[in-house]
């Protein structure tokens, strides 16, 4: 029997319905100004909620399972950026800036395996480590 999952994603150029791996992927590759985008997935109303802040090939996700959860960032540890160094992505609106400690940056192409596991499980992802706020 063939599962069928309706997720939405709400990013810089609206909110979209998502039914599929394959269209998380396309959505998730949407860029506005500066080549980044903002998404928020959730399955529900409201969560649990994965958020994927994304400029160029770099990536900052927030994971909330619960309203009361202060949430999980993404730890990186893949990349080359000096650790005590940040990262500036776009946050809301492709103008309004945020500042991220390039320890919690990940690549992009570990941003999309991590949207495609919390597509078919709808909990934290298990295929990083992250640091609970």
């Amino acid at each position: 029997m063939q599962w069928s999952r309706t997720i939405k994603i709400t990013h810089f150029g609206g909110t979209v319905d998502c039914t599929t791996i394959d269209e998380l992927k396309n959505i998730l590759n949407t860029r506005y100004g500066e080549n980044s985008n903002n998404f928020w997935i959730v399955r529900n109303e409201k969560y649990p909620l994965l958020t994927i802040l994304v400029k160029d090939e770099y990536a900052n996700l927030t994971f909330f399972p619960e309203e009361d959860s202060s949430g999980f960032l993404s730890i990186g540890n893949e990349l080359d950026l000096a650790k005590d160094d940040f990262t500036d992505f776009y946050v809301n609106t492709p103008t309004e800036i945020i500042s991220v400690k390039n320890n919690f940056v990940i690549p992009f192409t570990t941003a999309l395996k991590i949207a495609e596991e919390f597509f078919i499980t709808l909990s934290k992802p298990s295929c990083i480590d992250w640091f609970e706020l």
